[in-house]
């Protein structure tokens, strides 16, 4: 899977040179993050003083995004 694809590409003008931001993998991470921390919430019984529910969240979070990349390419 390609991971370094940039989700928002741009280039400075006059100097050509490319800057990529965050990563496609990255975004997709970030918008499944919502959903994420809900099921964590309510599949595994945290709350949010728990001591481990963020990087639950944050783990299945990038499992949606390899999810949503592999897709991509199979189109």
């Amino acid at each position: 899977m390609k991971y370094d694809i940039a989700a928002f590409p741009h280039s400075r003008i006059p100097n050509n040179i490319h800057e990529y931001g965050m990563t496609l993998r990255d975004y997709f991470a970030g918008q499944a993050l919502p959903k994420a921390m809900e099921s964590t919430f309510d599949c595994e019984g945290y709350h949010p003083d728990s001591e481990n529910w963020h990087k639950d969240a944050a783990k299945l979070s990038y499992k949606i995004a390899d999810a949503m990349l592999a897709e991509r390419e199979n189109k």
